[in-house]
């Protein structure tokens, strides 16, 4: 047992992170959410904005290789977009399962294509699919598209290919929380009634490092839990501090570049200098230690996972899978 840094709650986090943010893909999305920078974003203007970048089979295959290596460690396949674009997932998702590790795809499930429905339930762990609505008007509203009875259909066609292949795959269902807390209440209640999914939960809202309104003012900043438990990697396989800050395309700081995983691996850069001192900063609240870049996020977020509390964090839904595999 070694002495553990301030801040990890076991040896196996602090030697490998607990989830790996990977964005795989950039530019493009079939939904205008209301709560999401792309959303508000015209189409016309979204690969100019965020990148038109996705991830090379290559660099994805590096990252599962060593993921692979950490039983506890999750793989979690996002983008500053919709990632059932990206013309890698099938490969990919594939390539990760022969592995045996922890995949976890966030998506919308706008899509008419059931065979890749099929393949990704089959291939990830953990499928979320951002339904966010009982209804297409509320759909409408707040994804920006009609498109609420495809995604409910597609909902329940992942569901019923779960239960008749006898699959471990977790489906979760997801909202991302409104100021009319009644419906966000309706939306628990209407999907836990039909039994589709394994868990069904209300997203806490954040305003992607301010792109999007904020709607906390002056909450107190402390250290946050990504730094201990979170390691978020862009298209080109560079390490970043925070997955948010991808969405602010070419004109991201790139200060805040932790490392290069062509050129590093990733238990290198978890334990380099830069997210050392990040780590400490936050720890002893003295925000100077940071020396090489002015453009921290955290001195001015408010919709950070605090790191010593008892929140609900997506370790929960992972625990699922890991004490199944235990048994």
């Amino acid at each position: 047992m070694i002495n553990l840094p301030a801040g990890f709650s076991s040896e196996e986090q602090y030697q490998f992170p607990n989830i790996i943010n990977v964005c795989i893909f950039k530019g493009e999305c079939s939904a205008n959410c209301v709560h999401c920078p792309i959303g508000i974003t015209a189409i016309s203007e979204r690969k100019e904005k965020f990148g038109s970048g996705s991830m090379t089979l290559e660099v994805f295959k590096k990252i599962a290789d060593e993921v692979a290596a950490y039983p506890h460690c999750t793989l979690r396949i996002h983008s500053v977009g919709e990632p059932l674009m990206w013309e890698n997932l099938t490969a990919a998702v594939k390539y990760a399962h022969s592995k045996g590790i922890i995949t976890w795809i966030f998506t919308n499930a706008v899509t008419t294509d059931k065979k890749l429905l099929e393949t990704v339930v089959s291939e990830c762990s953990v499928v979320e699919v951002s339904v966010n609505s009982v209804d297409s008007l509320d759909y409408i509203e707040t994804k920006g598209v009609d498109a609420f009875e495809l995604v409910k259909e597609n909902v329940e066609y992942m569901h019923k290919y779960i239960k008749e292949n006898h699959l471990n795959t977790r489906f979760l269902l997801s909202r991302v929380e409104s100021d009319d807390k009644e419906y966000d209440q309706k939306f628990l209640s209407y999907w836990k009634q039909t039994g589709y999914a394994d868990d069904i939960f209300v997203r806490s809202y954040h305003s992607y490092n301010s792109l999007i309104e904020d709607k906390i003012k002056d909450n107190k900043v402390v250290a946050c839990h990504v730094h201990w438990g979170r390691f978020n990697v862009d298209t080109n396989g560079e390490v970043v501090v925070c997955f948010n800050e991808l969405f602010k395309g070419p004109e991201m700081d790139r200060t805040l570049v932790l490392g290069d995983l062509k050129k590093q691996s990733i238990q290198e850069i978890w334990h380099g200098e830069k997210l050392a001192k990040i780590r400490t900063s936050q720890i002893e609240n003295k925000p100077e230690l940071v020396d090489f870049t002015n453009n921290l996020p955290c001195g001015n977020c408010t919709y950070c996972q605090p790191l010593f509390s008892d929140s609900v964090k997506s370790e929960n839904q992972i625990n699922y899978i890991l004490n199944s595999r235990n048994k």
